[in-house]
């Protein structure tokens, strides 16, 4: 919505075709960034080399086969750039469990469920606003659309991740229940 200014219902749609295709690529994306940083304090920078290579071999071949065989046309390079996080990911996480013995265990599971759950239950606002046209009748601005949504998202979510446990949640809660009731009583 807020890239969406000015272009056209097709172009709109390329764009929303692209980030749908792209988003789950967000988190394996951000685990990788943490998995190189790892390896390169572990002075391993063979490791980083190969697996950007085979990231960038996986990206450009992925990009070829959806783009241009598959169809998919420009949201193929989101779905390309998906799939190679997602094998570089893995591959760099199977490394990384060999050079340090296990470290994923049934607590690391579950934490990644429990936040799995959460962004689904937060997403529910985009798939209730965006279907029903608001953009493109214009009884609000994008920007009131955009605050609407991600407020709703953010309170989905804390909502969903406090019910769920998630101990980080709990503590940020606790945090700002502190600093509010503060506030209040000053």
């Amino acid at each position: 919505m807020l890239f969406s200014r000015g272009m056209s219902l097709e172009n709109m749609k390329d764009l929303s075709d692209t980030l749908a295709w792209y988003s789950p690529a967000i988190l394996s994306g951000a685990v990788n960034i943490i998995l190189l940083r790892t390896f390169h304090s572990l002075d391993e920078s063979t490791i980083i080399f190969r697996s950007s290579t085979v990231f960038l071999i996986t990206n450009l071949t992925t990009i070829y086969f959806l783009s241009h065989l598959g169809g998919a046309g420009v949201a193929g390079l989101g779905g390309a750039y998906g799939v190679a996080t997602s094998l570089q990911m893995c591959g760099l996480m199977f490394l990384l469990s060999k050079r340090i013995g296990r470290f994923i265990d049934q607590r690391f599971i579950l934490f990644l469920g429990k936040l799995l759950v959460g962004m689904g239950l937060a997403s529910i606002p985009v798939l209730i606003f965006l279907p029903n046209d608001l953009l493109t009748t214009n009884k609000l601005s994008d920007w009131a659309i955009s605050a609407l949504i991600l407020g709703l998202m953010g309170a989905i979510g804390t909502a969903a991740l406090s019910v769920l446990r998630v101990a980080e949640m709990q503590r940020i809660t606790q945090l700002l229940a502190r600093k509010f009731l503060r506030k209040l009583a000053s």
